[in-house]
């Protein structure tokens, strides 16, 4: 379904009366450099190699004189680990580059720079392989020109980005010496990235390529070849009587035929080109919606995904006539789209054409094929600086690229009705409005106090940011800008925008003096506050109260960024009855509105406004919980729905020896997005135990500006501990117990978003207390004893951790005091006895990775000490030697009756094999694991440990093992087979009683899992 016409006149004829008596309004900072280039280029497809020379005119169009020229040389960012393309891989644990092959790799060398015929002085930095300094013979007066050349060569690496080559599938971008820009504020030299686009000086382009007869070209410019032109026509009529396509696509030979394409192209900063023997061609043509003019389109494509580019022309025409109709007309007479390899991202953009790489489906191609060439307006004709304002380009054309989709698909809900089925109304996907999924990214890195400002740098944004902050909430924010002034005048003032600075360096200042110039109004809450905060907006509707035949409402703006708000009121079939908007505002705004038949007053109903919590906006008549949304059950989960009072569920199953079997069900408040106060609760039924058991949280998250989070957290837990049969005399006892624990965890800010660096600091109060219950043997109660033996312990833990590639690691400090009571034994009588205890330990870990292997060897390091007020060996609060004492209750095991501890964690010694020790004040020891660098999970581990009782002990007792480990799903589940042990070590009859297993449930709960994932 296609975007009506019929607005297009309107919003012309506006846009034209504007512009016309307001463009020198705009046209502030003027100049700006003018650059020829003649380009002649070799591409040899056996050895992946670009040979050519550049003839570039340089215009010094600024007031200044310049005795340097910086140049981008960007192939060099492939050259070595040391380029800031490398190192900002490897932030985002992406070691493809980093242990890539050195013939994989690319450079560009053979420069030979004269200036007006004359050597220059070439300044490099090992810093930055990719940017070099010409100094210049004499300086560059204004107004003057100077002509640069050199001859190039370019080693084509594989494709890790979005320079390179596939085999014989070429991607040539980024490719040739390029001299920096130079505008009024300054020069700005950027290293290649791979988050983080170009910043480039328009220019003319005069290219020649020469390469095997038989690969088929699209590129940036006009081509001049009538013949190859011809070629095209007639590989695009071929390509439109196919029926359907080979499944095969491989590479014919290359013809040893030679031929040169000629390009010509003005205004534009950049030119690509993308070469394929493969391609098929379709070629069509589009009507621009003002100017009337015919832009020729071509689309190329390979086998692999022609059923979904079949019909791609259509994609290509329709995003041109969109963008022009919404922005301006295309300026340019052709527009291609490549079906590519591609690293980078889906899709890549270069003037006038666009690489698109894998997709999954037609609808998918169209969205990325729109979106790439939507570029064309706010990365090509409008060129900002984005690598310091991406929120110009990427963020502006997301906003575009989701109204070209609503128009073409949306029937108004995030799921169309015709593709829902049954699982979408279950959990509750049919409710949520058009683009909430926008919302849904958006609303990860807000709902935990990890965004960052709109204004944010490229290369400062944590990986998940730049796509959720820099992307789609910048698409928010301008479709909240667009509901505010309306869409007339949001599209007229685009228009304006767009012919006031094409084909120059609008900053963002630019952008909203053309805003305020024709809307007449100060746009300082969007353009100085929204764009600039790492917070948002956050209403909350106070009251709604009826006062004779007006409705009085109060909303109140809980943040520091101004913004106006929406509101509506409803009837009791849920139409709208009115809405209001107000201007922009801090505190608080007041509305009035006509009370008839006004049954629900709600803020933002149309999800314009980017805030997180949603939950405040609506208040209810004729009820008496106004302010409080019906409670809504729903099944696992789903996206929180803003307009309900949610309550999750799930059937759970739990297991112990004690217990038995434990049906139960968990009931929670909140999936996602996150809330500050979130809880849970899962009671549960031991069929063994016959007793109710269960565990629950709740916590409370808080983000102040000095910290990265505050998390406040109340846990409880009851199970059962032991069942022993035939126990001292044909008894039994039977050890229940219930923990509570309150603490708080304070997590240090980093040093940047993008830091893998982690410091937190935290405190517990733990209480225990086990309840023992002592009875005949034979199954009738001829005599019952219960006790209970309460444990108090104070924790404060420092915890530093890295969790970047090379030699990851995690540093634990911990000081514990506990003021607590002897456990009880039931062969004996109870002794109350005061202990108290000061407990200290330090662990280490690290990992050393193997080269081109995410698996390495893991060293862990332990140090702890225990003093008490006695000896007592019945105290409990000990070391272990073998990683069972779980006295905190912390940890879940499967049975905690078992005396061969078949199943431990890694914590104090950590020994893989059960090794017998009298309870350990003081330890220290080494913990070494190595899996196979293969594709089974098995590896060798080894332990060694020295430990003494007390202090009083004069030696240390000297332990080691060594055995093979299974690590199943590494440091989670892994299965260790013991082979050299200690001399106190277990020592059963059958080997199988030796075995041991690890399963750390708590790091794949799904509850913390969500928040622990790294937003990197």
């Amino acid at each position: 379904m296609f975007y009506r016409k019929s607005i297009a006149l309107t919003v012309l004829l506006f846009c034209l009366l504007l512009f016309s008596s307001n463009v020198k309004t705009y046209a502030q900072n003027t100049w700006q450099q003018r650059i020829n280039y003649q380009i002649n280029v070799k591409l040899n497809d056996d050895i992946h190699f670009l040979n050519g020379d550049i003839r570039i005119v340089y215009h010094n169009e600024s007031e200044q004189q310049l005795s340097e020229i910086w140049m981008h040389v960007w192939p060099n960012a492939f050259k070595n680990n040391k380029s800031s393309f490398a190192k900002q891989k490897l932030e985002d644990k992406n070691t493809k580059f980093e242990y890539s092959k050195k013939s994989d790799r690319g450079y560009m060398d053979s420069l030979q720079f004269l200036v007006n015929g004359f050597p220059v002085q070439v300044i490099s930095n090992e810093e930055f392989p990719d940017i070099i300094k010409l100094i210049l013979p004499t300086s560059l007066q204004p107004k003057d020109s100077i002509i640069i050349t050199t001859p190039f060569r370019v080693k084509l690496p594989y494709t890790f980005s979005r320079i390179g080559h596939v085999e014989q599938s070429y991607q040539i971008s980024q490719w040739y010496p390029k001299p920096a820009v130079f505008d009024q504020k300054g020069w700005h030299p950027i290293p290649y990235l791979d988050q983080g686009e170009f910043y480039a000086e328009y220019a003319t382009y005069d290219v020649h390529i020469t390469l095997p007869q038989n690969y088929v070209v699209g590129a940036t410019g006009e081509l001049q070849n009538q013949s190859e032109v011809q070629f095209l026509d007639s590989l695009s009529t071929a390509t439109s009587l196919m029926k359907e396509y080979s499944s095969k696509d491989t590479f014919p030979p290359s013809s040893k035929i030679l031929k040169t394409l000629h390009y010509k192209q003005s205004n534009v900063h950049d030119f690509a080109w993308f070469a394929d023997k493969r391609f098929h061609v379709l070629t069509s043509e589009v009507e621009l919606p003002q100017s009337k003019r015919k832009v020729k389109t071509y689309v190329m494509f390979t086998n692999k995904y022609a059923k979904y580019w079949k019909d791609a022309s259509s994609y290509i025409n329709d995003a041109v006539y969109y963008y022009s109709l919404w922005n301006g007309d295309y300026p340019y007479n052709y527009c291609t789209a490549v079906d590519g390899a591609l690293s980078a991202g889906g899709g890549m953009e270069y003037p006038m054409i666009t690489v698109i790489g894998e997709v999954g489906s037609a609808k998918t191609l169209d969205r990325v094929i729109a979106h790439e060439v939507g570029h064309n307006w706010f990365y090509g004709i409008l060129g900002s600086n984005e690598r310091e304002h991406p929120w110009m380009d990427e963020g502006i054309n997301t906003f575009y690229e989701v109204r070209y989709m609503r128009r073409k698909y949306s029937d108004g809900k995030m799921i169309p009705t015709k593709s829902q089925n049954a699982l979408s109304k279950i959990f509750g996907l049919n409710y949520f409005p058009n683009d909430y999924e926008s919302y849904l990214l958006y609303e990860y890195p807000a709902s935990c106090g990890k965004a960052q400002a709109l204004n944010t740098h490229a290369e400062q944004f944590s990986t998940l940011n730049y796509a959720s902050i820099a992307y789609t909430k910048t698409g928010l924010a301008l479709r909240y800008l667009e509901q505010y002034l309306g869409t007339a005048l949001f599209d007229s003032t685009m228009h304006i925008y767009y012919n006031t600075w094409k084909f120059r360096h609008p900053y963002p200042e630019d952008m909203k003096t053309v805003f305020e110039t024709t809307t007449g109004e100060n746009m300082s809450w969007f353009f100085d506050e929204l764009i600039n905060a790492s917070k948002d907006p956050e209403f909350k509707l106070m009251f709604a109260k009826k006062k004779n035949q007006e409705l009085q409402v109060k909303v109140k703006n809980k943040s520091t960024v101004p913004g106006p708000v929406f509101v509506s009121t409803y009837d009791k079939k849920g139409k709208v009855l009115e809405t209001q908007r107000t201007a922009p505002f801090v505190e608080s705004a007041y509305l009035y509105f006509d009370t008839k038949d006004v049954k629900k007053v709600v803020v933002d109903p149309l999800y314009m406004i980017p805030e997180k919590n949603r939950n405040d906006n609506t208040i209810r008549f004729n009820t008496p919980l106004k302010k409080v949304e019906p409670l809504r059950l729903q099944l696992l989960g789903s996206a929180t729905r803003p307009d309900k009072t949610n309550l999750f569920f799930m059937p759970t199953i739990g297991y112990n020896n004690s217990d038995g079997w434990m049906p139960g069900i968990a009931l929670y408040n909140n999936v996602f997005p996150f809330k500050n106060v979130e809880w849970i609760t899962v009671p549960m039924y031991g069929l063994r135990s016959k007793r109710l058991n269960g565990t629950g949280a709740i916590n409370y998250y808080a983000y102040p500006e000095k910290f990265q989070e505050i998390k406040t957290s109340f846990h409880f837990s009851s199970f059962s501990a032991m069942n022993l049969e035939n126990f001292a005399l044909s008894k039994s006892i039977e050890v229940t117990y219930q923990k509570y624990a309150l603490g708080s965890t304070f997590t240090l800010k980093p040093s940047s978003a993008r830091s893998r660096e982690q410091q937190k600091i935290a405190y517990r109060i733990i209480h225990t207390r086990e309840n023992v219950v002592t009875k005949e043997d034979n199954g009738i109660v001829r005599y019952t004893t219960t006790s209970v033996d309460p444990h108090n312990y104070l924790q404060l833990t420092y915890l530093k951790e890295n969790t970047g590639v090379f030699r990851p690691y995690q540093f634990t400090f911990l000081y514990e005091y506990a003021n607590t009571f002897n456990k009880l034994f039931p062969n004996t009588a109870r002794t109350v006895t005061d202990l108290q205890h000061h407990k200290l330990l330090a662990v280490y870990k690290q990992k050393f990775n193997y080269k081109e292997s995410k698996k390495g060897v893991s060293v862990r390091l332990f140090a702890g000490t225990i003093f008490t007020n006695t000896s007592a060996n019945g105290q409990s609060d000990f070391f272990s030697l073998s990683g069972y004492n779980d006295y905190t209750y912390d940890r879940a095991f499967f049975n905690r009756n078992d005396f061969n501890r078949h199943q431990f964690y890694e914590i104090d010694g950590a020994f893989k094999s059960y090794t017998y020790s009298p309870p350990v004040r003081t330890m220290f020891g080494v913990n070494l694991k190595a899996p196979f660098k293969t594709k089974l999970p098995i590896g060798l581990f080894a332990d060694a440990a020295f430990s003494k009782i007390d202090q009083t002990q004069t030696n240390f007792n000297f332990d080691v093992d060594f055995g093979i480990y299974l690590p199943i799903i590494s440091d989670v589940v892994e299965v260790y087979f013991p082979i050299i042990t200690s001399q106190r070590a277990y020592n059963p009859d059958q080997y199988k009683d030796v075995i041991r297993f690890m399963i750390d449930l708590q790091s794949i709960e799904p509850f913390g899992l969500r928040r622990r994932l790294q937003i990197l």
